[in-house]
């Protein structure tokens, strides 16, 4: 649960994001709730991040040690990168210029948590499992 919850959270927040820049959906409320969902995602990934590699110390896939390496570089930047959307989500409050920073750095976390979550079902299903 610990590294589903910010996967999702990132996602939808991106997905909100890209509702919000259409200027026919009500932008408030939806960037409001978009701006929420990042600053919970980033929370929730740091932390994944955090336990992730706690759990890299033990972890032993003998067989699949370049996709362990990958998955924890991987995970580690999806953390950064969601941290970024943060900061950039508080910026965008006062000023709104930087509203396209935060929208830019949402969608790399979104992408980025997408290919983690790929090496990581890789390392629990095997090499052959496929998106």
């Amino acid at each position: 649960m610990v590294v589903h919850f910010p996967i999702a959270l990132i996602i939808v927040a991106a997905f909100l994001a890209a509702l919000e820049s259409v200027r026919t959906v009500a932008q408030p409320r939806v960037r409001g709730a978009a701006l929420i969902l990042t600053h919970l995602g980033a929370i929730s990934a740091v932390v994944a991040a955090l336990i992730g590699w706690s759990a890299w110390a033990q972890a032993s896939y003998p067989d699949q040690a370049q996709t362990l390496d990958l998955h924890r570089w991987l995970g580690t930047t999806s953390a950064v990168v969601a941290f970024t959307a943060s900061v950039c989500a508080g910026c965008s409050i006062s000023r709104p210029a930087r509203l396209w920073a935060w929208r830019i750095s949402l969608w790399l976390g979104a992408a980025a948590v997408s290919v983690t979550g790929h090496f990581g079902a890789s390392l629990v299903f095997g090499s052959n499992y496929a998106w």
